[in-house]
């Protein structure tokens, strides 16, 4: 029997059972089935609107949470218009309208059943769904932690055809792998495998699996020193079938950090398909870039922004060591790099002295201070745990600093030198030593190299410093500009 056999009435049934993903298509397919269609057009244009973005901290479309619960338990079809989620609600205690809702016993009847028929709770080892739906609806917790929580996974749980993901800065603590979790807290273990259901549902690559089409991870947070996020949380998002990109505010991922365990890839025998990853102000060292970057075989571009965080992360920083290892793991492929340094107070351990392992690099933004150390084959090591250099070298100085072109990939096409004059009064000098010969040798070992600047971002630079710059690179061709 084909569509068109069925009665009208049922017909309709069909049509409205396609929303949103075949509904276009299936009215396309013939005149008929457009007729009959055509009523719901509008509802279907106007779910698009409303529901392509969820963003609970928006006030200009704020939806609260239990409001969004009760419109999803009581039209389940429609979080599957959204493409755009932001969880990020800001929330430090119950929402306004709990109460409100708890009076209104049909309400929470309909949520509480939406709850315990979910497929991936009933899934989850360990879970009770019925339990998750009192713990949820009537407070029935400790804290509002473990409520926030459980409701941060149940929304999880609801996004089939989610791109794009904004998470809470402050989840990664209940995200993270039990095994390596930095607070003993009662439902670490339930989340976890709720998560880990997610990610096995997602990689079985069922058409309704939520997170299945998730492409771009976003998690943001300030800049403060004492803001950190565990790359740990991420590791069932890392590995989600269609994820292309990252970027992450805070990273931690140091043998430095209190538990001293640093960050491992949790899934041995799985490859990540990012291309494309973004680090803000994170404090990361070699030992745990090269556990991310040696399971990442597509990515093409990798951005990094070094900061110290409090008193003692990284607060000196081996920025040779970690350049190295991200040319060993990636340099093969990798189109795009982007080294700088936000909020790092300490010295730099190793410097940077050569980046011919990027074969096929043709974007390169660098600042100048991750050349300010002595090579990794010297034995020297600054810092706070100086280590005096092997025979056969003398101890790093200023005059050290190597020549910026015979250590660049010959394939380079675009090149950004960031300054940093305000900070270190020695910046002209190192500027200088980094473009020595530029013009004499460009041609040679640079034939691909087409855009060439050098930047400061630095408020209220050193006006003598900056001329001292700028007479050292716009000979060599450099375009000196301010930010």
């Amino acid at each position: 029997m084909s569509l068109l056999d069925l009665p009208p009435e049922l017909l309709r049934l069909v049509i409205e059972e396609s929303m949103p993903e075949g509904f276009q298509s299936l009215l396309l397919s013939c005149r008929p089935i457009y007729e009959c269609g055509k009523p719901l057009i509008a509802l279907h244009h106007t779910r698009k609107q409303s529901w392509r973005r969820l963003r609970f901290n928006r006030k200009l479309d704020y939806m609260p949470t239990f409001s969004w619960l009760l419109k999803v338990a009581d039209e389940p079809v429609l979080p599957r218009y959204i493409q755009e989620a932001d969880l990020d609600s800001g929330q430090t205690h119950y929402p306004q309208q709990f109460d409100t809702l708890q009076w209104d016993d049909g309400a929470m009847d309909r949520i509480k059943e939406f709850i315990e028929d979910s497929p991936y709770l009933r899934k989850a080892e360990g879970v009770d769904p019925k339990t998750w739906a009192v713990d949820i609806l009537f407070k029935n917790v400790d804290s509002f932690e473990r409520y926030w929580a459980l409701m941060m996974a149940l929304f999880l749980t609801l996004l089939p055809n989610v791109k794009t993901l904004f998470l809470p800065a402050n989840l990664d603590y209940f995200i993270e792998p039990p095994e390596t979790g930095t607070q003993d807290l009662d439902f670490h273990e339930e989340v976890w495998n709720v998560m880990e259901t997610i990610r096995q549902t997602a990689q079985e690559n069922l058409e309704d699996a939520s997170l299945g089409k998730l492409t771009d991870l976003n998690v943001l947070g300030s800049s403060m020193p004492d803001a950190e996020f565990n790359l740990r949380a991420l590791s069932s998002f890392l590995i989600m079938p269609n994820l292309t990109t990252l970027s992450l505010d805070n990273c931690v991922a140091t043998i430095d950090e209190p538990i001293g365990l640093g960050y491992r890839w949790h899934y041995p025998d799985i490859n990540s398909g990012l291309r494309h990853i973004n680090f803000n102000h994170a404090c990361m060292d070699s030992d745990s870039v090269s556990q991310l970057l040696s399971h990442t075989p597509r990515l093409v571009s990798f951005a990094y922004s070094h900061a110290s965080k409090s008193e003692y992360l990284q607060l000196d920083w081996d920025a040779g060591a970690f350049i190295a290892t991200v040319g060993k793991y990636v340099g093969s492929h990798l189109e795009v790099l982007n080294i700088t340094l936000k909020g790092h107070r300490g010295e730099i351990i190793t410097g940077v002295t050569s980046m011919k392992e990027f074969t096929k690099l043709s974007s390169l933004t660098i600042e100048t201070r991750v050349f300010c150390g002595p090579p990794i084959e010297s034995g020297e090591r600054k810092g706070s745990e100086y280590t005096h250099p092997t025979e056969g070298f003398i101890p790093w100085t200023i005059e050290s600093v190597p020549h910026l072109v015979p250590m660049l990939p010959s394939s380079l096409e675009y090149l950004d030198v960031i300054t940093s004059p305000e900070r270190d009064r020695d910046e002209p000098e190192i500027v200088k030593r980094l473009f020595m010969d530029f013009t004499v040798d460009r041609p040679r070992l640079l034939p691909n190299l087409s855009g060439l600047y050098v930047t400061n971002y630095r408020d209220n630079p050193v006006a003598e410093d900056l001329n001292l710059i700028r007479a050292y690179v716009e000979p060599a061709g450099a375009v000196y500009r301010f930010y």
